[in-house]
């Protein structure tokens, strides 16, 4: 009938906007004490983990697609009296729908454009810290949380590889179409020192790297 089913999982690395968050980052270095404080992270590329399973119908291939990734920050000042730190850890856990259209069925070395449009879950783990052993030292640990829904767009290039297995190399970018607000489960909101709401934002490139198998 000319359908079959496909299952990938694959590995990804990309870049991550996050401007609320490193805006949040930068006003903690610069207000947050009278010391030279220094952003040591900044929310870099990480490797994350996708996979999908669809169903193909001639070039078409419809199906469901996962993923997570994961990036953070750091400030940091520390001398011979103590430290100060803030840590910042953001993850996703996404759900979604995802479309490609192979552009060459015939070739061994298939290109195709691809969709993406999902629902991501996000977490964020922030912790400051003061030590210097006095009883001014503090340690906050928070956790909050949003959703965003999400949507990529890109070309691959995929190839047979053995039997019913086949690799594929995808560049994509991804944006954001809505973000929520970080809140904690007692309903208080992450804002920045001046007061504004902040959110993570996963917008940035994509490169993944995956193994199907067809069934």
């Amino acid at each position: 009938m000319g359908q079959k089913f496909s299952f990938s999982l694959g590995i990804n690395g990309g870049t991550y906007s996050m401007q609320y968050l490193k805006f949040y980052q930068s006003q903690f270095a610069e207000y947050a004490a009278g010391v030279p404080l220094k952003i040591t992270d900044s929310f870099p590329a990480r490797l994350g983990a996708e996979g999908n399973l669809s169903i193909n119908i001639k070039r078409f291939q419809v199906g469901v697609f996962i993923w997570r990734n994961s990036t953070g920050g750091r400030v940091h000042y520390e001398d011979y009296s103590g430290y100060l730190l803030q840590d910042m850890v953001a993850t996703t856990t996404g759900l979604g729908i995802r479309l490609a259209v192979t552009i060459n069925p015939k070739s061994k070395y298939k290109f195709y454009v691809v969709s993406t449009l999902g629902n991501g879950w996000n977490s964020l783990a922030l912790k400051e810290e003061l030590k210097t052993g006095n009883p001014s030292d503090y340690l906050k640990q928070n956790t909050y949380s949003s959703s965003s829904i999400l949507s990529s767009g890109g070309i691959g290039i995929r190839t047979s590889v053995y039997s019913k297995f086949s690799l594929a190399l995808e560049p994509r970018y991804e944006f954001s179409v809505k973000n929520n607000d970080l809140q904690q489960s007692s309903g208080g909101f992450l804002t920045d020192f001046y007061g504004y709401r902040s959110h993570p934002n996963w917008d940035g490139m994509r490169i993944s790297l995956s193994i199907g198998y067809d069934f």
